[in-house]
């Protein structure tokens, strides 16, 4: 994939200061890589690219998107956003995707939840060969979270793809 552009967006306003783009890059939780917070420091072996996300279950049009497909198919917004981790509150000026991407894969009348399930791939990250935690990681909402208008698949941050 070539390297992406992501178009320059007016922010909103927000009565926080903005983080400083090193410390949110630097302070983040992924535990596929560490339980430290510095996990710049293990995804030297992560490739992020390519990158798919797919929808299937119950749906009438399972559907499987990369990067590319979200930024062309979807509009884009910022949405600057207010997070507590632990101690650390931050404010970042993340660049999302979505508008429409659960009624683009028209979910059944039977569909309820929203289940999101993240990347395995032990050789690229270290703790998942660890059996203390289930991997790959899984998370849910409910249908109506997962298409309310504030949901967001985040595509970049500080202008940058991620």
């Amino acid at each position: 994939m070539a390297s992406i552009r992501l178009p320059e967006i007016e922010l909103q306003e927000i009565d926080e200061p903005l983080t400083a783009e090193a410390a949110a890059a630097r302070t983040c939780n992924f535990y596929e890589f560490t339980v430290s917070k510095q996990v710049w420091r293990y995804v030297d072996r992560f490739r992020p690219v390519p990158w798919t996300l797919e929808v299937g279950g119950l749906v009438a049009k399972p559907r499987t998107f990369d990067l590319d497909d979200l930024l062309k198919t979807f509009p884009l917004r910022s949405d600057l956003s207010s997070s507590l981790r632990g101690s650390l509150a931050m404010v970042v000026p993340w660049t999302a995707s979505v508008g429409g991407l659960v009624r683009k894969v028209e979910p059944l009348s039977s569909a309820r939840f929203v289940r999101f399930e993240s990347f395995h791939r032990p050789g690229e990250a270290s703790r998942q060969t660890s059996t203390v935690e289930p991997w790959p990681y899984v998370e849910g909402l409910t249908l109506a979270e997962a298409a309310n208008e504030l949901a967001f698949i985040a595509t970049g941050i500080y202008g940058h793809p991620l």
